[in-house]
């Protein structure tokens, strides 16, 4: 059950659009679960998820290891959900030992059920961020072109890679994190051209060759808590066409790299001379 991550420590980034979309895209092919660990409920909202207001608190079925008992189903076919709630404030695992494995634990019993589990953080370097590294088997990091959001993809790359160097040595960071360029658009050209130049020198074989661009389709898709996916089929527009094919693209890239990842023996840092 592969598992992929979308961390940034900068909001406003697109992330959990992103992660919404790849996950409504993977369900075409894969029975999908995504979970919202963000206590604001961003990403299950956007796949139309409407759990009961008595249901079983996310804080509960991670501590007690009962999240199937969280998951719902989307409008999607193929596509689950596990909704957050406020329950999951990091402030209410403070005393919890070995915090960082509790997605490790809660997720297991998902493995029976699922082909791909997404994972949407909260912005930031918290407890979920940690917990989504340290069980992931991808992290996308997405980020647009403003002068912030480079700075925070510099600083939550090292963060990642100081888990990993700590507690996943056996793995090849650059195998394990990708670059995705959010929100480009013709306006901000230049600062976009500035950014492909700066990953391709830093992150090149890690940075997504498809761009996500800024469009109004994905936005009136969030707005309505619909994935791009299921909106185009309402909307005709090209907007919302583009947008479907550029998200398709992430997914075949992503699903090139599970295949990769799969059919390749782990690296250790020692062979790639770290």
């Amino acid at each position: 059950m592969p598992t992929i991550g979308f961390v940034s420590q900068k909001g406003g980034v697109g992330k959990t659009c992103c992660a919404a979309a790849v996950a409504s895209i993977l369900a075409q092919r894969f029975k999908v679960c995504l979970v919202d660990v963000d206590e604001q409920a961003s990403a299950a909202l956007a796949v139309g998820a409407n759990p009961p207001p008595d249901r079983l608190p996310l804080r509960d079925a991670i501590l007690e290891r009962r999240v199937v008992e969280c998951v719902f189903e989307t409008t999607v076919p193929n596509l689950c959900v596990v909704p957050a709630d406020p329950s999951v404030n990091e402030s209410n695992f403070v005393h919890v030992e070995m915090r960082e494995r509790l997605l490790e634990f809660a997720l297991k019993p998902l493995q029976k059920y699922f082909e791909y589990v997404v994972i949407d953080t909260p912005s930031g370097l918290g407890l979920w961020t940690w917990n989504t590294v340290y069980i992931a088997d991808l992290v996308i990091l997405p980020t647009d072109a403003d002068e912030a959001a480079k700075r925070c993809l510099g600083q939550t790359l090292e963060w990642v890679s100081s888990i990993m160097r700590r507690f996943r040595s056996e793995i090849c960071v650059e195998e394990f994190y990708r670059v995705l360029v959010t929100m480009e658009n013709w306006d901000d050209r230049i600062l976009f051209a500035k950014l492909g130049a700066s990953l391709e020198a830093d992150h090149g074989a890690q940075t997504f060759k498809t761009r996500i661009q800024r469009r109004t389709a994905i936005k009136q898709a969030r707005d309505l808590h619909m994935p791009i996916v299921e909106f185009a089929k309402r909307d005709r527009s090209e907007g919302s066409r583009e947008a479907v094919k550029e998200f398709v693209n992430v997914v075949k890239e992503i699903i090139a790299h599970e295949e990769s990842r799969v059919a390749q023996p782990a690296k250790t840092r020692d062979a790639v001379g770290a």
